[in-house]
Parts: C-alpha cells; structure tokens; sequence
C-alpha cells in the first residue's frame, strides 16, 4: 500500500513527469483515477487540500462576484480529498433526454452527443455513488406497498424518482474521499498528491497543448508537472477560474478563444425563489416527503417534474424537480396562477382535483456544481 504524497515535503524546483495529471480529487478526479489504475499509465492526482478540512486551504475558495446573487463562493464546496461529496445529501438522478438536444428556443443549448452516448457508463457511475440498483423511474412498481403514485391528468407533470447514495455500513452518503482512500492508496500507478495547488495552466506558444503546470503549497514551495495529457476535475468553477487565470499566451484564458468559457455555470435552483407546484390531492404517499428503502434495494423519494413534452411545447429551460413542502395558500405560494380551480406549475394543470391543497418547492436543475443529478 502507497501512502499518499504531500506536496509539502518536496523540494522547490522538483519536476514530476506523469503520463496524466488529473487536478481535482473530489467525485470526478478519484473516479478518473480509479478507472486508469490498471492502465500502464502513470497517473498523478493533484488535490490542493488534504485528507480532512483545513480553514487555510478552504479560504482559496473566496473570491469576489458579479452578476446574479449567489452564496459565498467559499460556503458550498470543501478544500479536501472527495471535494463536494464531504457534504453532499446523496441525491442522484440521471440528466434527462432533452437536457442534451438543441433546443431553438435556448441559446448555446445542445450537446454535442445526446444522452445514450453516456448510457454505457451510467452502471458503473452508479455503483460508485453506491445508489443500489438502476431503477429510478421504474420504482413506483416497488413502493406499492406505501400506495400508489398521485395520478397527475394531462397536465404535463409526472411523478418522478430520485435514488439516494447510501454506504453499506452506514445511512451516510459516500463520501469520496474516505470511501476511496484505500483504492487508491493500492494502486500502483496512481499518485495522490495532497497539499498541491495548481496556480496555472502554461500552454505552448501555439497555444494547442500544456506544457506544463505550475503548482505551489502554502508554504511557499513550487514545482513543476510536466504531463502528458492534463484532465480538469476541479469543479464547474475551479475549472473556470482555473483557465481563466492561465492567460500567458492566450490573453483570454487557456481554452477561452470563444470568450465561454464561465458562461454557463449552474446549479440547485434555490426554493421559493424559482417556482411553485400546487397540486389536489389526498393524503400523499409517504415517499413523497420523506426518503424510503425498497425491500432489498435503494433508498428512494418521489417528486414532480416537467414531462420532456410539455418543456418543448412550453419552452421550459431546466428540469425543475419539486419535493412537498406544506399545505400552501395564496400567501406561501405567490406564483400560483389558478384558472378554472385547478394548479399550475408555471402554467401546467396541475395533478387530478378533489383533494387537499399541497405545495412543492423545485431543489433541483439540469445542472449543478457539486449537486447529485
């Protein structure tokens, strides 16, 4: 078994020549090196935090904003091995279809492979959350026993399933870094380095490869990788700041010759603030407020979200989920719309009358920085 490095303890000026740098160690980073470890490729993964939280690596996170309010950028991710996954609830949850088409209606929308190209990895991405078997939308077949889904009607809202990461010895999520420390430590082409922080990305002068990286440690050490090939691990904005930062050669910033680089950052929608979901109903299934284990199987919940028809139809960008929330009433839910009685969320007639008055707030979006989906 390899012990891990500490950047710390090598001398200024050292140079490390690997096959692949991968910088980042949270859920991407560990994941990549794990699944090299049985290439002949050596493999080094640079992690700017240690083994624990550490308040002086977690102030690099700070920085200044503009443009639309967000939280602290040093308040909702963590500076240590296993990244965001330190502090994640364990929703997970696989992109829907049309998260990957272009769609007319949403500048610079569509990627360039559609979602059956990450199908294959889905298992094995899966596994390593340790979320159980892939059922997610097949669930409701196993919570019968709790009662049925609510019928929704034609209003363009259906009952969807989150699964839950769950460590086999605990109701903890897993946590990357201390779920995989061993894994990695056993390998013997892959190299943590903790306590290294990557300060730029040095290109070539035609600007069409790395060169090299520089990486420093707070106590004033420097060092040298010179990688074969370079994978940015580090976050939706570690990635960014990353890139931007390394303008050397391009002015813009490494990567950054169409100026997007940056410019498509998401995440959670924030309750209360987005939208709201109104719906008639009786006493709701238990797995709608609350996490619930199958027998012998994944730790799921059930909430609302758009049908990919009515996005399309009704031009709804993201995919808004929504988790209940409370009885609701015109003041709790100022966004509520009603025609002919019936609920809307935003705009979409709501589940089958003839019940109680229930509200949702949406938690999560087509994308996110540290989220499960």
């Amino acid at each position: 078994m390899t012990a891990f490095l500490d950047a710390r303890t090598l001398p200024s000026g050292t140079i490390l020549e690997p096959d692949i740098a991968i910088i980042g160690g949270g859920p991407a980073g560990i994941s990549l090196a794990l699944a090299l470890a049985d290439t002949p490729l050596n493999i080094l993964l640079l992690e700017s935090g240690g083994l624990n939280f550490d308040p002086a690596n977690q102030k690099m996170y700070g920085g200044a904003q503009s443009g639309v309010p967000y939280i602290a950028l040093d308040a909702g991710r963590l500076r240590f091995l296993g990244g965001s996954t330190n502090h994640w609830g364990g929703w997970c949850r696989p992109l829907d279809e049309i998260d990957f088409e272009a769609r007319q209606w949403l500048p610079h929308s569509g990627w360039p492979f559609p979602r059956t190209t990450l199908e294959p990895y889905y298992q094995r991405a899966q596994s390593l959350v340790e979320a159980g078997p892939w059922l997610y939308d097949k669930t409701a077949t196993g919570m019968a026993a709790h009662g049925p889904p609510l019928p929704m009607g034609e209003g363009g809202v259906y009952t969807s399933w989150f699964q839950f990461s769950k460590t086999r010895d605990s109701e903890l999520p897993t946590y990357f870094g201390h779920r995989y420390e061993g894994q990695l430590k056993l390998a013997p082409r892959v190299k943590p380095l903790l306590q290294g922080n990557v300060t730029g990305i040095r290109l070539s002068s035609n600007g069409r490869q790395v060169d090299r990286l520089d990486v420093g440690t707070l106590t004033g050490k420097t060092f040298t990788v010179t990688p074969r090939i370079t994978i940015l691990a580090a976050g939706g904005m570690e990635n960014a700041r990353l890139l931007l930062v390394s303008n050397d050669v391009m002015k813009t910033g490494a990567g950054n010759q169409n100026d997007l680089v940056g410019r498509f950052f998401a995440d959670n929608p924030i309750p209360r603030n987005v939208a709201t979901l109104v719906s008639f109903s009786g006493p709701l299934p238990a797995y709608y407020g609350a996490n619930l284990a199958l027998d012998r199987g994944p730790v799921v919940r059930a909430t609302f979200s758009p049908t990919d028809a009515f996005r399309r139809a009704t031009h709804v960008a993201a995919s808004l989920t929504t988790v209940p929330c409370g009885t609701a009433s015109s003041t709790s839910a100022p966004s509520l719309q009603a025609r002919t009685g019936r609920p809307r969320f935003r705009g979409v007639p709501g589940p089958a009358a003839g019940a109680p008055i229930r509200c949702a707030s949406p938690t999560h979006g087509a994308g996110s920085e540290g989220g499960g989906r």
